[in-house]
């Protein structure tokens, strides 16, 4: 179900909750306003990252949720992300994901269809959607005539939003990370496989990319696109540099080999993002 975006404050925590529920809790007061619970009193190196989103009376929801959240996710989270902080933001976010990416003018999923069409991906082709969020790049492909989209996210709610698009030949509950069991995808291969703005932290590391080269066939693609814009003190560890070097290196020695990365035009609005290209030869 959609959460209710007219309380006064949101606030999450990171770490001491219990998998699977959601990391706060509403206390209604006199005056009809929200207070946090007594989870307020945590030590201060307990709580996430995330900031408190505040949503102000009487403004509109949406644009406040896109000032407070989706101008710049990035402002809203500390450096040391982690995948159940995101999950969690997600699922929060997703009743008003859709109209918040068009208000920013998000390009990526064309961006993606462009890529696609420039490699000779044909429309027969078996695509995955890692990261799928809300659907909005399986919408655009189906548009294009792709008929075979599988789409994974970690997010419920995102993922439930995907699923009304009725576009997707199947959708996964799933974080993609080095150790993750691939099992429940089944044994297809995929023509090429797909990350828009979910190849970056706190969601997909690059050291998640050995995992994926089981899943594409031979000559299968994989393609990400994202931001150029998340600040450098998330660029950490494997999306330093030098790592990322040394990863798509060790990749390379398995088959999985980097062809193209660069920048492209109008990601959202005039901001420009990042993309990058890699093909299976073994």
């Amino acid at each position: 179900m959609c959460f209710s975006f007219f309380l006064d404050s949101i606030r999450l925590y990171g770490k001491n909750h219990n998998a699977g529920l959601l990391p706060f809790e509403y206390r209604p007061t006199d005056s009809g306003m929200t207070t946090e619970s007594s989870r307020a009193s945590m030590d201060e190196d307990a709580r996430s990252p995330i900031r408190k989103v505040r949503i102000t009376p009487g403004k509109s929801e949406t644009n406040e949720l896109a000032q407070g959240c989706f101008e710049d996710l990035w402002k809203h989270m500390g450096g040391n992300l982690t995948l159940e902080e995101t999950r969690r933001y997600y699922d929060l976010m997703a009743c008003h994901f859709d109209e918040e990416m068009a208000d920013q003018q998000y390009n990526g999923p064309q961006i993606i269809l462009e890529k696609l069409t420039d490699l000779g991906v044909t429309k027969e082709a078996r695509i995955l959607d890692i990261g799928c969020g809300t659907g909005l790049l399986g919408k655009a492909m189906s548009n294009e005539g792709f008929a075979w989209i599988d789409g994974i996210d970690m997010s419920e709610e995102m993922l439930r939003q995907a699923e009304k698009k009725a576009v997707y030949t199947k959708t996964t509950l799933l974080a993609i990370e080095p150790a993750t069991d691939l099992t429940p995808l089944g044994d297809v291969q995929y023509d090429a496989i797909c990350m828009l703005s979910s190849f970056q932290p706190g969601h997909v590391s690059p050291l998640a990319l050995d995992g994926l080269i089981a899943l594409l066939k031979p000559g299968g693609r994989v393609i990400w696109v994202r931001s150029s814009s998340i600040p450098a003190k998330h660029m950490t560890g494997p999306f330093q540099k030098e790592e990322w070097e040394k990863i798509k290196n060790d990749l390379a020695a398995k088959g999985l080999k980097a062809e193209d990365e660069g920048t492209v035009e109008r990601f959202n609005r005039d901001k420009p993002g990042v993309f990058g290209i890699f093909t299976k030869y073994k």
